[in-house]
């Protein structure tokens, strides 16, 4: 499951560091620009490596793609504006603007490699188990409704504590904050989390169906289909969804993460069904990439069950 993990992250490497060439912060620079292209074109080796090997090789070529991301900027003068990076707050010394992700993908990759040394790799594939502390709680609560509490939520020290092991803690913090509902033990959140998916997908089939009846996209029966395929695909999202609440309850976590990991599968495939179109702009991209956050959450809340 840790490997699926990885893999997943690697993904999402790839679309921050697309980001990140074109934030302005960075695009003025062609040197840092050729370093994020260096950075996404090892993300994609790595993929290639965690399905190509066996576990342990599959892993240790993965880190090495990692470093080597990193180490495409540590040549440039003055690679990060301000000598800071955006995605280290904690070291103004860092050098590539993707040091946190990899030290993340890298923590990843050296827990799995603990694994292997001490067990068995079927073991690993088959029964891989939960710390209690993770145990079921009662009767799940309703979605509670968007009420935002930035500030009690960014001075929780627990909350903080866990958003600080996330991708982007930033973001962790204020995805918590639109639904903070007073409890701040990691299965409440990620229970709360994953409410929030479900409702928000709930309201993407709604605004797919409205998009399909708007002049601005009416008029094109490829982006009316299109969009029939992304109801589609959230109606699938919800099931996976639903599945991952039932799964929690049992705090089967190796299913909650795989159900999660399907469920943003299906909102990528959603924009994916815009490729083709004159622009490839998916009318769906931002709720999409609200969906994916909230999931990549979840996953990292669910890895620190580990």
């Amino acid at each position: 499951m840790l490997t699926k993990a990885l893999n997943e992250r690697t993904k999402r490497a790839i679309t921050t560091a697309t980001k990140m060439a074109a934030d302005p912060k960075y695009s003025h620079d062609p040197t840092i620009v050729l370093g994020h292209n260096g950075c996404r074109r090892q993300y994609d080796d790595a993929l290639d490596a965690l399905t190509s090997h066996g576990c342990d090789s599959m892993v240790i070529a993965a880190k090495d793609h990692y470093f080597i991301c990193d180490s495409g900027f540590q040549m440039q003068p003055d690679p990060i504006p301000d000598g800071v990076s955006p995605m280290e707050d904690e070291d103004p010394d860092t050098i590539s603007p993707l040091a946190k992700i990899n030290d993340k993908l890298t923590d990843i990759g050296d827990t799995i490699l603990d694994i292997v040394d001490t067990i068995d790799i079927n073991d690993i594939l088959n029964n891989i188990s939960i710390p209690p502390a993770y145990a079921p709680t009662t009767a799940l609560a309703p979605v509670p409704a968007p009420s935002p509490q930035p500030s009690t939520v960014a001075s929780n020290p627990q909350i903080r504590s866990y958003c600080h092991k996330t991708f982007e803690p930033d973001l962790c913090l204020t995805s918590i904050a639109q639904f903070f509902n007073g409890e701040t033990d990691l299965q409440s959140l990620t229970v709360m989390l994953i409410k929030a998916m479900t409702e928000r997908t709930k309201r993407a089939i709604t605004a797919a169906t409205e998009k399909a009846a708007d002049p601005m996209y009416s008029h094109d029966p490829r982006i009316v289909s299109a969009l029939k395929a992304c109801r589609e695909l959230y109606g699938d999202a919800l099931k996976a969804l639903k599945q991952a609440m039932d799964n929690i309850q049992v705090y089967d976590i190796d299913t909650v993460e795989d159900l999660v990991i399907n469920a943003e599968d299906d909102y990528d495939k959603c924009d994916s069904g815009f490729a083709m179109q004159p622009d490839g702009v998916s009318p769906m991209a931002d709720i999409n990439e609200e969906l994916q956050n909230f999931g990549g959450i979840v996953l990292d809340f669910a890895d620190m069950t580990y």
